[in-house]
Protein backbone atom coordinates (compact mmCIF):
# COMPACT_ATOMS: atom_id res chain seq x y z
CA UNK A 1 0.00 0.00 0.00
CA UNK A 2 2.73 2.82 0.98
CA UNK A 3 4.54 1.81 -2.54
CA UNK A 4 1.26 2.10 -4.27
CA UNK A 5 0.02 5.46 -2.68
CA UNK A 6 3.83 6.59 -2.52
CA UNK A 7 3.50 7.00 1.33
CA UNK A 8 7.54 5.88 2.14
CA UNK A 9 6.56 5.48 5.70
CA UNK A 10 4.32 3.02 5.16
CA UNK A 11 6.53 1.69 2.77
CA UNK A 12 9.25 1.42 5.47
CA UNK A 13 7.19 0.27 8.47
CA UNK A 14 5.77 -2.84 6.30
CA UNK A 15 8.86 -4.37 5.23
CA UNK A 16 10.16 -3.61 8.84
CA UNK A 17 7.07 -5.43 10.12
CA UNK A 18 7.12 -8.23 7.67
CA UNK A 19 10.70 -8.58 8.18
CA UNK A 20 10.08 -8.84 12.26
CA UNK A 21 7.09 -11.12 11.30
CA UNK A 22 8.27 -13.91 8.58
CA UNK A 23 11.07 -15.34 7.61
CA UNK A 24 9.87 -15.25 3.84
CA UNK A 25 10.53 -12.01 4.37
CA UNK A 26 14.35 -12.49 3.52
CA UNK A 27 12.57 -12.71 -0.42
CA UNK A 28 12.12 -9.47 -0.11
CA UNK A 29 16.04 -8.27 -0.70
CA UNK A 30 16.10 -9.74 -4.64
CA UNK A 31 12.68 -8.34 -5.09
CA UNK A 32 13.83 -5.01 -3.87
CA UNK A 33 16.88 -5.55 -6.17
CA UNK A 34 14.61 -6.08 -8.61
CA UNK A 35 12.24 -3.54 -8.81
CA UNK A 36 14.78 -0.48 -8.39
CA UNK A 37 16.70 -1.70 -10.79
CA UNK A 38 13.97 -1.50 -13.56
CA UNK A 39 11.68 1.63 -12.19
CA UNK A 40 15.16 3.36 -12.56
CA UNK A 41 15.68 2.46 -15.90
CA UNK A 42 12.52 4.03 -16.42
CA UNK A 43 12.54 7.38 -18.36
CA UNK A 44 12.91 10.35 -15.06
CA UNK A 45 12.43 7.90 -12.67
CA UNK A 46 16.23 6.84 -11.29
CA UNK A 47 16.62 9.46 -8.20
CA UNK A 48 13.12 8.42 -6.91
CA UNK A 49 13.59 4.40 -7.53
CA UNK A 50 16.80 4.59 -5.25
CA UNK A 51 15.55 6.76 -3.24
CA UNK A 52 12.54 3.98 -2.75
CA UNK A 53 14.91 1.23 -3.06
CA UNK A 54 17.72 2.47 -0.85
CA UNK A 55 15.12 3.16 2.34
CA UNK A 56 13.33 -0.60 1.79
CA UNK A 57 16.71 -2.37 1.84
CA UNK A 58 17.77 -0.15 5.15
CA UNK A 59 14.21 -1.31 6.81
CA UNK A 60 14.77 -4.63 5.60
CA UNK A 61 18.52 -4.71 7.48
CA UNK A 62 17.08 -3.30 10.36
CA UNK A 63 14.73 -6.21 10.89
CA UNK A 64 17.26 -8.69 9.55
CA UNK A 65 19.35 -7.02 12.07
CA UNK A 66 17.04 -7.34 14.98
CA UNK A 67 16.02 -10.92 14.72
CA UNK A 68 19.23 -11.93 14.33
CA UNK A 69 20.00 -9.84 17.93
CA UNK A 70 16.80 -11.77 19.62
CA UNK A 71 17.58 -15.24 18.18
CA UNK A 72 21.33 -14.20 19.83
CA UNK A 73 19.91 -13.46 23.27
CA UNK A 74 17.93 -16.66 23.23
CA UNK A 75 19.83 -19.32 21.47
CA UNK A 76 23.06 -17.55 21.50
CA UNK A 77 23.68 -17.98 17.79
CA UNK A 78 22.18 -14.99 15.46
CA UNK A 79 21.48 -16.91 12.58
CA UNK A 80 19.98 -19.80 14.27
CA UNK A 81 16.99 -20.44 12.00
CA UNK A 82 19.07 -20.30 8.88
CA UNK A 83 21.21 -23.07 10.21
CA UNK A 84 18.12 -24.91 11.63
CA UNK A 85 17.05 -25.29 8.08
CA UNK A 86 18.94 -28.45 7.09
CA UNK A 87 16.74 -30.48 9.58
CA UNK A 88 14.07 -29.99 7.31
CA UNK A 89 16.02 -30.96 4.03
CA UNK A 90 16.56 -28.02 2.92
CA UNK A 91 19.75 -26.52 1.05
CA UNK A 92 20.94 -25.47 -2.25
CA UNK A 93 20.79 -28.35 -4.63
CA UNK A 94 19.69 -28.99 -8.41
CA UNK A 95 15.92 -29.56 -8.65
CA UNK A 96 14.59 -33.41 -8.18
CA UNK A 97 11.73 -34.47 -10.30
CA UNK A 98 9.37 -35.75 -10.36
CA UNK A 99 8.16 -32.88 -8.02
CA UNK A 100 5.60 -33.97 -5.19
CA UNK A 101 3.98 -32.13 -2.00
CA UNK A 102 3.64 -34.58 1.54
CA UNK A 103 -0.05 -34.21 1.03
CA UNK A 104 -0.85 -35.68 -1.65
CA UNK A 105 -3.34 -34.84 -4.50
CA UNK A 106 -5.54 -32.96 -1.84
CA UNK A 107 -3.48 -29.85 -2.10
CA UNK A 108 -1.32 -31.09 -5.14
CA UNK A 109 -3.72 -28.88 -7.62
CA UNK A 110 -3.35 -25.66 -5.57
CA UNK A 111 0.30 -26.29 -5.08
CA UNK A 112 1.11 -27.18 -9.16
CA UNK A 113 -1.18 -23.49 -9.65
CA UNK A 114 1.77 -22.00 -7.37
CA UNK A 115 4.57 -23.61 -9.55
CA UNK A 116 2.42 -22.37 -12.58
CA UNK A 117 2.21 -18.82 -10.83
CA UNK A 118 6.22 -19.10 -10.26
CA UNK A 119 7.06 -20.07 -13.65
CA UNK A 120 5.29 -17.27 -15.20
CA UNK A 121 6.84 -14.75 -12.96
CA UNK A 122 10.12 -16.05 -13.84
CA UNK A 123 9.52 -15.94 -17.69
CA UNK A 124 7.89 -12.59 -16.81
CA UNK A 125 10.72 -11.49 -15.64
CA UNK A 126 13.32 -12.77 -18.03
CA UNK A 127 11.22 -11.10 -21.05
CA UNK A 128 11.56 -7.54 -18.74
CA UNK A 129 15.40 -8.62 -18.24
CA UNK A 130 16.01 -8.80 -22.03
CA UNK A 131 14.03 -5.63 -22.24
CA UNK A 132 15.95 -4.15 -19.69
CA UNK A 133 19.25 -5.16 -21.83
CA UNK A 134 17.40 -3.64 -25.11
CA UNK A 135 16.27 -0.22 -23.02
CA UNK A 136 18.55 1.80 -25.63
CA UNK A 137 16.73 -0.13 -28.65
CA UNK A 138 13.30 0.28 -27.23
CA UNK A 139 12.14 1.78 -23.99
CA UNK A 140 10.96 -0.62 -21.31
CA UNK A 141 7.27 -1.03 -20.37
CA UNK A 142 5.82 1.22 -17.78
CA UNK A 143 5.26 -1.32 -15.04
CA UNK A 144 4.03 0.45 -11.51
CA UNK A 145 7.09 -0.55 -8.96
CA UNK A 146 4.17 -2.01 -7.06
CA UNK A 147 4.01 -4.83 -9.61
CA UNK A 148 7.35 -5.16 -10.09
CA UNK A 149 7.69 -5.41 -6.16
CA UNK A 150 5.12 -8.27 -6.03
CA UNK A 151 6.54 -9.87 -9.20
CA UNK A 152 10.17 -10.39 -7.81
CA UNK A 153 8.79 -12.07 -4.80
CA UNK A 154 7.20 -14.41 -6.57
CA UNK A 155 10.33 -14.90 -9.19
CA UNK A 156 12.17 -15.08 -5.19
CA UNK A 157 9.88 -17.97 -3.89
CA UNK A 158 9.49 -19.56 -6.48
CA UNK A 159 13.33 -19.75 -7.35
CA UNK A 160 13.67 -20.97 -3.08
CA UNK A 161 11.37 -23.37 -3.30
CA UNK A 162 12.38 -25.36 -6.20
CA UNK A 163 16.09 -24.91 -5.27
CA UNK A 164 15.66 -25.81 -1.59
CA UNK A 165 13.28 -28.26 -1.27
CA UNK A 166 14.69 -31.48 -3.15
CA UNK A 167 11.58 -31.73 -5.67
CA UNK A 168 8.98 -31.01 -2.75
CA UNK A 169 6.92 -28.06 -4.18
CA UNK A 170 5.30 -27.71 -0.25
CA UNK A 171 3.95 -24.58 0.41
CA UNK A 172 3.82 -23.40 -2.94
CA UNK A 173 0.19 -21.68 -3.09
CA UNK A 174 0.88 -20.96 0.46
CA UNK A 175 4.02 -18.37 0.15
CA UNK A 176 2.33 -17.48 -3.65
CA UNK A 177 -1.84 -17.20 -3.22
CA UNK A 178 -2.03 -16.48 0.18
CA UNK A 179 -0.04 -13.07 0.28
CA UNK A 180 -1.09 -9.07 -1.18
CA UNK A 181 1.72 -10.22 -3.93
CA UNK A 182 -0.58 -12.51 -5.72
CA UNK A 183 -3.70 -10.16 -5.39
CA UNK A 184 -1.54 -7.17 -6.97
CA UNK A 185 -0.52 -9.41 -10.00
CA UNK A 186 -4.59 -10.47 -10.23
CA UNK A 187 -5.30 -6.47 -10.45
CA UNK A 188 -2.76 -5.48 -12.83
CA UNK A 189 -3.87 -8.73 -14.76
CA UNK A 190 -7.10 -7.14 -14.68
CA UNK A 191 -6.35 -4.37 -15.86
CA UNK A 192 -4.47 -5.07 -19.32
CA UNK A 193 -6.63 -5.98 -22.25
CA UNK A 194 -7.70 -9.12 -23.37
CA UNK A 195 -5.00 -11.41 -24.71
CA UNK A 196 -5.80 -12.94 -28.70
CA UNK A 197 -6.90 -15.74 -28.53
CA UNK A 198 -3.87 -17.77 -30.23
CA UNK A 199 -2.09 -16.73 -26.86
CA UNK A 200 -3.80 -19.09 -24.69
CA UNK A 201 -3.03 -22.08 -27.13
CA UNK A 202 0.47 -21.38 -26.76
CA UNK A 203 -0.38 -21.02 -23.09
CA UNK A 204 -1.97 -24.00 -22.71
CA UNK A 205 1.15 -25.86 -24.41
CA UNK A 206 3.43 -24.48 -21.89
CA UNK A 207 1.42 -25.62 -19.00
CA UNK A 208 0.96 -29.52 -20.64
CA UNK A 209 4.88 -29.46 -20.58
CA UNK A 210 4.91 -28.13 -16.85
CA UNK A 211 2.85 -30.41 -15.76
CA UNK A 212 4.63 -33.18 -16.88
CA UNK A 213 7.73 -32.15 -13.78
CA UNK A 214 4.82 -33.99 -12.21
CA UNK A 215 5.29 -37.15 -14.00
CA UNK A 216 1.64 -36.20 -15.21
CA UNK A 217 1.33 -38.62 -18.42
CA UNK A 218 3.27 -41.71 -16.79
CA UNK A 219 3.09 -44.00 -14.57
CA UNK A 220 5.31 -41.71 -11.93
CA UNK A 221 2.66 -40.27 -10.71
CA UNK A 222 1.70 -41.25 -7.79
CA UNK A 223 1.02 -45.07 -8.71
CA UNK A 224 -2.41 -43.37 -10.64
CA UNK A 225 -2.73 -44.67 -14.30
CA UNK A 226 -2.58 -42.59 -17.35
CA UNK A 227 -5.88 -42.10 -17.93
CA UNK A 228 -6.12 -41.27 -13.94
CA UNK A 229 -3.64 -38.66 -13.97
CA UNK A 230 -5.13 -36.97 -17.55
CA UNK A 231 -8.18 -36.71 -15.80
CA UNK A 232 -6.57 -35.08 -13.05
CA UNK A 233 -4.24 -32.86 -14.77
CA UNK A 234 -7.03 -32.00 -17.47
CA UNK A 235 -9.29 -30.67 -14.87
CA UNK A 236 -6.47 -28.29 -13.43
CA UNK A 237 -5.96 -27.04 -17.01
CA UNK A 238 -9.71 -26.45 -16.84
CA UNK A 239 -9.74 -24.86 -14.09
CA UNK A 240 -6.85 -22.51 -14.48
CA UNK A 241 -7.96 -21.15 -17.66
CA UNK A 242 -11.51 -20.49 -16.09
CA UNK A 243 -9.70 -17.93 -14.46
CA UNK A 244 -7.59 -16.84 -17.39
CA UNK A 245 -10.45 -16.31 -20.16
CA UNK A 246 -12.84 -14.98 -18.11
CA UNK A 247 -12.67 -11.68 -19.29
CA UNK A 248 -13.26 -13.21 -22.45
CA UNK A 249 -15.66 -15.82 -21.96
CA UNK A 250 -19.70 -15.27 -22.77
CA UNK A 251 -20.48 -16.60 -19.72
CA UNK A 252 -19.07 -15.16 -17.08
CA UNK A 253 -21.61 -15.15 -14.17
CA UNK A 254 -22.49 -18.86 -14.51
CA UNK A 255 -18.38 -19.79 -15.08
CA UNK A 256 -18.05 -17.58 -12.15
CA UNK A 257 -20.52 -18.81 -9.93
CA UNK A 258 -19.37 -22.48 -10.76
CA UNK A 259 -15.94 -21.69 -9.71
CA UNK A 260 -17.29 -20.59 -6.65
CA UNK A 261 -19.38 -23.62 -5.71
CA UNK A 262 -16.24 -25.49 -6.58
CA UNK A 263 -13.76 -23.62 -4.32
CA UNK A 264 -16.38 -23.49 -1.26
CA UNK A 265 -16.75 -27.39 -1.83
CA UNK A 266 -12.58 -27.80 -1.73
CA UNK A 267 -12.50 -25.91 1.58
CA UNK A 268 -15.11 -27.97 3.40
CA UNK A 269 -12.93 -30.97 2.25
CA UNK A 270 -9.68 -29.10 2.87
CA UNK A 271 -11.46 -28.70 6.88
CA UNK A 272 -12.71 -31.87 6.61
CA UNK A 273 -9.30 -33.39 6.15
CA UNK A 274 -7.81 -30.89 8.84
CA UNK A 275 -10.26 -32.62 10.99
CA UNK A 276 -9.26 -35.97 10.72
CA UNK A 277 -5.63 -34.98 11.03
CA UNK A 278 -4.39 -35.56 7.77
CA UNK A 279 -1.63 -33.23 6.14
CA UNK A 280 -3.37 -30.45 4.34
CA UNK A 281 -1.08 -27.55 5.27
Amino acid sequence: MGLHRERLGWWMLGLLGCGLTRSASAMFTPALLFTTLLWASQPGQARRALRWGGAGLLAVAGSVGAVAFFQWLQVGEPFAFVKAQKFWGRGLQWPQLPFFTPSGINMLWLDALGLWLGAASITTGLWLGVRWLKRRQHPLPNVPPVVLFALGYCISIALFIVLYQAGSIWNFSRYLFATPFFVVLVWHLNAQPAWPRHYYFYLLLATLVLWQTFGAFTLEFDNFTWGQALWYFGLLSAYLFAYLMLRQLRWQREITMVLYMFNLVMQLHLLECFLQGYVVQ
